[in-house]
C-alpha cells in the first residue's frame, strides 16, 4: 500500500472530487506531455516528481504556482495510485 499523500485537506479533497471526471489517457497524455499512455508505475514516478516541485512552489510561495495544475496532477496521482492498488489485490 503507498503512504498517504499529506497535503493540505482541501488540495486533496479537490483532487478526490475531480477523479469522477478524470479520463487516464488524455489526462496523462496533457499533464506529462506524452504520447503514449504509460505503465501505472511509471506515471506515478512521473507525476511524484511534478507534484513534489508543485508543493515546492506551493511551499515557497513562487509567482509560478499554479493551484489549478497542482489539483490536476494530484488527481492524476490519486488515481495511479487507486490503480495500482487495485492491480494488487487482483
Amino acid at each position: 500500500m503507498t503512504p498517504p499523500i499529506r497535503r493540505p485537506r482541501i488540495l486533496v479533497k479537490a483532487a478526490k472530487i475531480a477523479l469522477d471526471h478524470y479520463e487516464r489517457d488524455a489526462g496523462l497524455a496533457r499533464l506529462l506531455k506524452l504520447r503514449k499512455t504509460p505503465d501505472p508505475d511509471v506515471a506515478l514516478a512521473r507525476l511524484s516528481e511534478v507534484e513534489d516541485a508543485l508543493n515546492t512552489e506551493r511551499l515557497q510561495g513562487a509567482a509560478t504556482y499554479s493551484i489549478e495544475r497542482h489539483i490536476q496532477i494530484l488527481t492524476a496521482l490519486l488515481a495511479e495510485i487507486g490503480l495500482i492498488e487495485r492491480k494488487a489485490l487482483a
